[in-house]
């Protein structure tokens, strides 16, 4: 019983552990579920920027639109500034014409009027001169609106030029943050799938978590359950061996009374006179005799009895031997009183108690059976909830980790107050080896100490005046050395996680980079295919002009 206690205790300490890491693994989970989300905000904030970049792209298409407008404006302004400059060369060939024309008819109107007066020749050449005069202004006005004209027209093509080139930038610059979005959205879905996944397989450890903690409240529920029907059994098998002794008891008194009877029988055969004395003595036996008989309600009920253990079937298995041979004895009593015809009500009880024994004997195989059954049950789970062993007391150890270095930073900084080239001095070399050999040195100084009657200067042989106290002290320095070792154990442990992780990424995006692949490859076969159907279609109809033409 105290061994079965033991083991269960153990088994709900395991199955505790096994919480333990269970919630550690969740939380873990948690602290990777929040990186994720920061990365995903992250994320968010770079996609809001490239909107912005898009959002300045658009700005730029539409101050692109009022330059293409501008641009057409001007081009029309240039146009009819052409015009306008064709129609001052036509007035100035004009002008020159009339000119000449002038000039020839004031050589003929001189010819013509040669011997008139100067006065009449002075008026003419003024005249002329006049309308040299303002010819020629007008010629200047024009030249100069002609000169204006093509310096605003070489401005207006500079400035075409300029809103060219910038508009063949911008397409660059949104060509180039078309594909930048375009790889950005690819690995915002990469991203969004391996969020995906590690999400669900964060629900699954919960959900695993979950059915852990159902299966250890089922585990002490059951438990509670087993310590009830272990009470039950007990008190019933009490009730069992309390009722087996009566039994017994009341079959050993039984048993004496029909050897009697049988002896009686046997031997006043012949007279009449005994044998109603007989007749009536088996009658008063079986009145007196069965009265505390095993009655059915006296026995134990099966469904009381399932559920017990491996100790009470040794105990039932004696009680199943002791009461066959009481079964064999009553067999042979049976067959003597069932040689005498005159015995039928004694044979009749005797027949009942046969067929109780039987029952009895049922009983408490189908006790056995179910205690086997119930055996089997508590070791299959025990095999379902066996757990290896983990660290237990992980926050008493970080805790005394902290204080330990609170005490290591204490030293440090009173040191740097005693010495101030403590500060100066690189930590170069291997410090458990340095450790090691100041202990033999302090190991030598305390076996010197004994042989010699030196005083030693050491505050650590002041402090530790006893040789245990030093030992001890040497022992505990190594046990720190020890969990420090251990703690770069698992920090070695945890960096091949993150290297093993990292290459779990790698590999992921070299299957996303050959799946890209694949898909480049595929879409040129199939611009080659669709190629080649043109190609075909156009083949087919050139032949088929062809016959039309021959025919």
């Amino acid at each position: 019983m105290s061994e079965q206690k033991d083991q269960h205790v153990i088994e709900v300490d395991q199955l505790k552990v096994e919480l333990a890491d269970a919630e550690e693994e969740t939380g873990n989970m948690t602290l990777a579920k929040e990186q994720l989300e920061i990365m995903m905000i992250v994320l968010k904030h770079k996609l809001d920027e490239q909107l912005a970049c898009v959002t300045l792209l658009e700005e730029y298409e539409d101050e692109l639109m009022t330059l293409r407008s501008s641009n057409t404006e001007l081009v029309n302004k240039l146009s009819n500034q052409i015009l306008k400059t064709k129609e001052f060369k036509n007035l100035s060939i004009h002008l020159k014409e009339l000119k000449d024309k002038a000039d020839a008819e004031c050589l003929l109107s001189k010819e013509k009027r040669g011997p008139q007066g100067p006065p009449v020749a002075m008026q003419e050449s003024l005249r002329i001169a006049f309308i040299k005069e303002q010819y020629e202004t007008k010629n200047q006005e024009l030249k100069q609106h002609l000169a204006i004209s093509k310096k605003h027209g070489e401005e207006m093509l500079l400035k075409l030029q300029d809103a060219v080139d910038e508009i063949e930038n911008r397409k660059r610059s949104e060509a180039l943050h078309s594909k930048r979005n375009e790889e950005l959205a690819l690995k915002l879905l990469a991203l969004d799938v391996e969020l995906q996944s590690i999400l669900s397989d964060n629900r699954e450890k919960l959900k695993a978590c979950d059915r852990m903690k159902a299966e250890l409240e089922c585990a002490l529920l059951s438990l509670e359950c087993c310590k009830e029907e272990k009470e039950k059994l007990q008190i019933s098998l009490q009730e069992c061996e309390k009722e087996k002794s009566s039994v017994a008891a009341e079959l050993s008194f039984t048993k004496g009374q029909l050897e009697d009877v049988a002896f009686s029988i046997v031997t006043c055969k012949d007279e009449k006179e005994g044998t109603d004395k007989v007749e009536l003595l088996p009658n008063e036996s079986t009145e007196n005799c069965f009265p505390s008989a095993v009655d059915p309600d006296n026995l134990i009920d099966r469904e009381k009895i399932e559920g017990t253990k491996s100790t009470v079937v040794d105990k039932t298995e004696d009680s199943n031997v002791a009461l066959n041979a009481k079964i064999l004895k009553d067999d042979a009593v049976y067959e003597i009183v069932h040689a005498t015809p005159q015995h039928a009500v004694l044979e009749k009880e005797l027949q009942e108690r046969h067929v109780k024994q039987n029952s009895y004997c049922l009983c408490t195989d189908s006790l056995k059976s179910s205690m086997s059954h119930l055996h089997e049950q508590l070791e299959r789970m025990k095999n379902e909830n066996s757990l290896f062993p983990d660290d237990l007391h992980f926050d008493s150890d970080c805790q005394n980790l902290r204080n330990e270095l609170l005490r290591l930073d204490k030293a440090n900084e009173e040191l740097r107050s005693i010495f101030p080239l403590y500060n100066e001095i690189s930590s170069t070399g291997n410090a458990l080896e340095r450790v090691f050999a100041l202990e033999m040195e302090l190991a030598e100084a305390l076996r010197a100490k004994h042989k010699s009657k030196i005083h030693f200067q050491s505050s650590f042989l002041k402090q530790h005046t006893d040789e245990a106290a030093v030992l001890k002290s040497f022992i505990d320095i190594n046990e720190l050395i020890k969990e420090m070792l251990e703690l770069k154990g698992r920090y070695a442990v945890l960096e091949s996680e993150l290297k093993e992780m990292h290459y779990r990424y790698s590999q992921l995006s070299i299957q996303f980079a050959e799946v890209e692949g694949d898909r480049q490859k595929l879409k040129m076969t199939l611009r080659n295919v669709r190629a080649s159907r043109r190609f075909v279609h156009l083949n087919r109809s050139s032949s088929a002009t062809n016959a039309d033409l021959s025919s």
